[in-house]
């Protein structure tokens, strides 16, 4: 593998580390060091260096590192919308079943 080497030799949390490296397929790939100190891998899908030299120079870190945003709700919500939900899916018996497993949980 050949690698080209962009930022710091040892990276830790905060700091930018990146590098190229091409693989047995041909494929240049992007590692960095991402928002919790772990390293990631992204294809830059090029088989030239400089392709992939130009992918790395636009290459967002903090794009990456976003996380998508999530609906939160609380356990009782989400019982009560399965259980609405089931109603149309499931049988008599399995309902009772559910509702007394999921009343069981939450108390």
């Amino acid at each position: 593998m050949v690698g080209t080497k962009v930022g710091t030799d040892t990276p830790r949390k905060g700091l930018s580390y990146m590098f190229l490296t091409k693989h047995p397929n041909r494929i240049w790939y992007l590692y960095f060091v991402d928002h919790n100190g772990k390293r990631r891998r992204i294809s830059t899908k090029c088989r030239l260096k400089s392709d992939a030299l130009r992918f790395l120079q636009s290459f967002n870190v903090e794009e990456q590192n976003r996380q998508p945003e999530r609906n939160r709700t609380t356990l009782s919500l989400f019982a009560q919308d399965h259980l609405k939900y089931s109603e149309s899916v499931h049988t008599a018996k399995t309902m009772r079943s559910n509702k007394t497993a999921l009343a069981e949980f939450l108390t």
